[in-house]
């Protein structure tokens, strides 16, 4: 029987990966002073468990919301928790002869003949970019990196004898 709890077989770091009987999984990970974990959904596909972390574990990256104003061209970069973004840089189509700045409220105001097909953010040695849909003004939300977390996208796990390995680094987890 897949469910149950599993215990990364290392002398290194620390594991656990838990299957629960409602294809939920509950996963933790400890390596010196990082602490991670995940929870989402399992499925067996080809002899594998297959693991997707809730869309809440997903860190490092931006959504953007476009949408048309009648006023100036403008964007507006808060956090998660509607904090403004400040000092965040911008490169509009690619164009690194002219970089733009938040403001302390998270804001800049575009030339009213912007251009946008596309935009750069640089956050903190972070890189996001993004391809414009057509709009005038654009609301970011930053969702930067976070060591606490760790997202599963259709990760892959094989199954073998009452252990779960994990094929990206080998790793055994046993019951």
């Amino acid at each position: 029987m897949l469910r149950g709890k599993y215990a990364l077989d290392s002398e290194i770091v620390s594991g656990e990966l838990e299957i629960r009987e409602n294809h939920k999984f509950k996963y933790r990970y400890i390596v010196g002073l990082i602490d991670t974990e995940s929870e989402g959904t399992w499925e067996i596909k080809d002899n594998q468990i297959v693991l997707t972390s809730d869309p809440s574990y997903q860190v490092n990256k931006i959504e953007v919301k476009e949408f048309d104003t009648d006023t100036n061209y403008e964007i507006n970069m808060q956090f998660r928790d509607g904090s403004p973004v400040v000092m965040a840089n911008l490169i509009i189509n690619r164009d690194s002869s002219k970089i733009y700045r938040t403001n302390e409220r998270g804001k800049i105001e575009l030339p009213d003949n912007a251009d946008i097909s596309s935009f750069t953010v640089f956050y903190l040695g972070e890189v996001y970019k993004y391809k414009v849909q057509n709009k005038k003004s654009f609301m970011i939300q930053l969702v930067p990196d976070d060591l606490s977390k760790t997202y599963f996208y259709k990760r892959k796990f094989k199954l073998k004898r009452n252990r779960i390995i994990d094929q990206e680094y080998n790793w055994k987890y046993c019951k």
